[in-house]
């Protein structure tokens, strides 16, 4: 169910009773609530309806990031490359992040020259430090050098009000986006369809500052994002 049929759907099945075993959202890093419904099973009935109704479970978490992602007039006045977000309702510089939430790297990977990766937010879920090995040898992930954020979870704001979950046209829109046509794109530009992930770059020519939005296949909305300071690309 989605926003396209209202958040309802009628399924024809042949009469019978069935078992309700679970209820689940495909990615609720992105709904930033979940479901279940109280019926453990349904008897259908020849020329009858039947309704499942669902309700959420965390309600008071949801209204509350709800609340959160409600864009400010600070961060609705600021620059996309000002390096700054709404973060769970707070504005926060991204250079300081790593003062202000916690990160670990799951193991001690091994970084080839100017590999980048990953490491996670032990303390806030859907955060992620991006690092990169700038030397000419092989290095420690924990060594790395951070340059950057990478958000895969529902609750941080970017500049003019650009959240995850947002449709990409939205965005990229060359006359309606809030950011108009991107730098370039990664991966396949067939954007909705199963063949591939689309990364939508834009670019800062001053600092060189680099934003990418990841669309997952068969998807139109903004699944994360990645900031990277001074790429220069």
């Amino acid at each position: 169910m989605t926003e396209k049929n209202n958040f309802q759907q009628t399924l024809d099945l042949i009469p019978g009773t069935y078992d309700v075993h679970s209820v689940f959202i495909s990615n609720p890093a992105l709904a930033i609530f979940n479901v279940d419904t109280k019926l453990s099973s349904v008897k259908i009935v020849k020329n009858s309806q039947l309704e499942l109704p669902l309700f959420i479970t965390n309600h008071s978490d949801f209204i509350k990031t709800m609340e959160n992602n409600k864009p400010t007039d600070e961060i609705l006045g600021e620059e996309i490359f000002s390096r700054k977000v709404q973060f769970n309702g707070q504005i926060i510089e991204l250079n300081s992040i790593k003062k202000m939430l916690k990160f670990k790297a799951t193991v001690d990977k091994q970084l080839a020259a100017a590999e980048t990766a990953y490491i996670p937010s032990t303390s806030h879920e859907g955060v992620a430090l991006v690092v990169q090995n700038q030397t000419n040898h092989h290095l420690s992930i924990n060594d790395a050098t951070f340059i950057g954020v990478h958000f895969s979870k529902n609750n941080v704001v970017l500049p003019k009000g650009i959240t995850l979950g947002m449709n990409i046209s939205t965005i990229s829109h060359s006359q309606k986006g809030i950011l108009g046509t991107p730098d370039y794109f990664l991966g396949t530009p067939l954007i909705g369809t199963v063949f591939n992930d689309t990364t939508l770059v834009y670019l800062d020519k001053n600092s060189g500052d680099r934003i990418s939005f990841h669309v997952n296949p068969n998807d139109l909305h903004v699944s994360s994002i990645t900031y990277e300071f001074e790429k220069y690309e």
